[in-house]
């Protein structure tokens, strides 16, 4: 680990509007050490060209943006930002976010404390976050989900809640953590370059 340098990937596909929110977010979070990679994927309604105008107003270097012409699916176009930044020397976390996401000033922070106080930090795969809705800032969407293998059935915890701090500071384990942000530690002797998420799982559409 160096400075718990964090490389936050983000997807744009036709969500220009959603993207700039997201990032926006970024830029005002107290955790300064961060590297935002933007994969724009097949460039619609210039998307390209209005993102490098928002990073060139914003005079950041922080933030850099990767064109993908191809649109091969929500899996490949993030593959293409963490293979990126797993090339760099400097990156300690890597954190999938959905560009239709706004985060608090204090989401990473928090993210990365979560991660160093779980005690089995070297198999710790993804942390993820609560999951507020847009809308109402008091209804939780889920923190997370559970599966029953032998029925199929899926159960999204905390989903429609009022939130009132019942899963605040504490351990919530599931068998899965939701796409829309899933924090990994990259530990250079404990995950192999490889293991890449499947690339082939249909198109990326929203």
């Amino acid at each position: 680990m160096h400075q718990d340098k964090v490389y936050i990937i983000i997807i744009n596909y036709g969500t220009l509007g959603h993207t700039i929110e997201c990032l926006d977010s970024i830029h005002e979070n107290n955790h300064e050490l961060f590297q935002v990679v933007v994969v724009d994927v097949s460039n619609i309604n210039r998307s390209v060209e209005k993102i490098n105008q928002w990073i060139a107003e914003k005079n950041d270097s922080r933030f850099i943006l990767i064109p993908e012409e191809r649109n091969q699916g929500f899996a490949f176009a993030n593959n293409i930002g963490i293979k990126y930044s797993l090339k760099q020397n400097d990156c300690d976390f890597i954190w999938i976010l959905n560009n239709d996401t706004v985060i608090e000033k204090n989401s990473l922070k928090e993210l990365i404390n979560c991660y160093k106080q779980n005690k089995g930090i070297e198999t710790t795969g993804f942390i993820g976050s609560k999951i507020m809705d847009y809308e109402d800032n008091d209804l939780i969407q889920n923190m997370g989900g559970t599966f029953n293998k032998w029925t199929g059935y899926s159960v999204l915890v905390g989903m429609g809640e009022k939130d009132s701090g019942q899963f605040d500071n504490k351990e919530i384990k599931v068998d899965y953590v939701i796409g829309a942000s899933m924090l990994c530690a990259f530990l250079k002797k404990k995950i192999p370059r490889k293991n890449f998420p499947h690339a082939n799982k249909g198109k990326y559409h929203r």
